[in-house]
């Protein structure tokens, strides 16, 4: 029987940090990580910002609450971003996720969902290589591979679209 994962975020001012893995991390270190945090935050008071108060979230999904909220279909994205092939529209998709749905991540499935919503620009075969344009958006840094099943824009792909929406 393999062990839980678990996924939890632990934010002090502005000081954050992610752990994504087994269970037994929570119950055999996740004091000792709280106290480093802690004394770090204590003796560099004046050098990080401090929220009211420390925060411990753990989260199901990678969703935040988008900055400038942009109102557009993943049809549209495409449009604006002149896609021509299922990698570009694989990007189109993951740009949408991330900038109209405030996604920080999404899966292979949410991806081809998504690019199937494009139907001025889907076709059958894009999703049947969706792997292989996923494996080759990564090695391009076009997209990071997050986790096994997990993609993010780059920050230099987020920042290109964000320019074409403008």
């Amino acid at each position: 029987m393999s062990e839980e994962r678990t996924k939890i975020r632990l934010k002090i001012g502005t000081m954050e940090v992610e752990y994504e893995g087994k269970d037994s991390f929570l119950k055999d270190d996740l004091s000792n990580l709280l106290d480093t945090m802690s004394d770090f935050f204590k003796a560099h008071r004046g050098t990080v910002e401090s929220n009211e108060s420390p925060m411990v979230a753990q989260e199901s999904e990678g969703t935040k609450a988008p900055k400038d909220q942009i109102d557009l279909s993943v049809n549209s994205i495409a449009s604006k971003m002149n896609v021509k092939t299922g990698p570009d529209l694989a990007v189109a998709a993951c740009g949408y996720l991330t900038l109209v749905k405030g996604r920080e991540r999404c899966s292979r499935a949410e991806l081809l969902a998504t690019m199937k919503n494009a139907s001025s620009y889907y076709k059958a075969t894009m999703g049947s290589n969706l792997s292989s344009h996923l494996g080759r958006l990564v090695k391009s840094s076009r997209l990071n591979q997050t986790a096994s099943d997990a993609y993010a824009l780059t920050a230099n792909e987020k920042k290109k679209i964000e320019d074409c929406l403008a």
